[in-house]
């Protein structure tokens, strides 16, 4: 994904990612999306987005076998 930023805000990554603000914070909590505090911001790394969407797809993939 080329967005230009390394970092994104929670409402930055719910909009490229397309998830809700309650899915994304679940995601956070359980560990599952890695993340980073800056005093009370929550920043999120743009390349996580590659990483969640190469694991979809290979989770897609063996589904199909």
């Amino acid at each position: 994904m080329k967005t230009g930023k390394r970092l994104l805000t929670i409402k930055e990554f719910c909009y490229v990612a397309r998830i809700s603000r309650t899915s994304l914070y679940r995601h956070l909590k359980s560990g599952e999306i890695p993340h980073t505090r800056i005093g009370s911001r929550v920043l999120i790394s743009a390349d996580v987005i590659d990483l969640i969407a190469e694991q979809a797809g290979e989770a897609q993939h063996e589904r199909t076998e």
